[in-house]
């Protein structure tokens, strides 16, 4: 278990690992300009289209910052301090800042705030996902994609943890989860992680229906009478 959750880390912290390689970056596709609405802390509100995207290259500004220019041209940048939510008005995703276990060397039990995507949600539970760049090897080479990590957030708890990473990290993984929950929730990992381990087919879905780790969650409470 101790090599497992050593390698985990390590995968965790591959998007930063690499710079000063010269390795290729996949271009995003997704070049359409979105509409969107900023809730700010303070109350107010911006709105207006993604002028530099919170996923941009290079990785290591990921999930922090953006701006957003309005219809009258002006650009304000925000960072993921001074945001509430994130409405994107074009497709009706929600974005928030979200608390995410990032560990590094020296560090294991950081906790960073990104912008993450809200997803199924029900009355004990909540699926959060937010996107960072990976390194592939392709071949001989290796190129920077982006790729999205599933976490939940189980009620009552300000942190989201990760356990859907990109397929080359070890794609559902809770060994993580499993750690940093042993003494709160340790049941409920066990019972989720037996779960999927006995029903693969669900398993494989979990990479594009993220929500089936919920309803695992759901099924766990019901079960236990909780």
């Amino acid at each position: 278990m101790k090599h497992l959750i050593i390698a985990l880390l390590a995968a965790m912290m591959i998007p930063f690992a690499a710079f000063g390689k010269k390795e290729k970056k996949e271009t995003r596709h997704d070049k359409a300009l979105h509409d969107y609405r900023v809730a700010l802390s303070d109350g107010s509100t911006v709105e207006g289209f993604l002028s530099k995207d919170w996923v941009r290259w290079p990785a290591k500004s990921i999930n922090v910052n953006f701006k957003i220019k309005g219809s009258d041209g002006t650009e304000t940048k925000i960072t993921v301090e001074e945001i509430d939510t994130i409405y994107d008005l074009t497709n009706g995703d929600k974005f928030i800042a979200a608390n995410i276990p990032v560990p590094k060397i020296g560090n294991i039990g950081r906790v960073v705030k990104w912008i993450a995507q809200c997803g199924p949600k029900s009355e004990h539970g909540e699926i959060i996902t937010y996107v960072s760049w990976f390194s592939f090897n392709i071949g001989t080479r290796s190129e920077w994609r982006l790729s999205p990590v599933h976490c939940m957030r189980f009620e009552n708890d300000t942190i989201v943890y990760p356990f859907q990473f990109p397929s080359q990290n070890g794609s559902f993984n809770m060994a993580f989860m499993k750690k940093r929950l042993k003494e709160i929730r340790p049941e409920a990992v066990e019972y989720i992680n037996k779960y999927f381990k006995e029903n693969k087919k669900l398993k494989k879905q979990l990479p594009d229906n993220p929500g089936l780790f919920l309803e695992a969650y759901e099924q766990y409470l019901r079960e236990a009478g909780k």
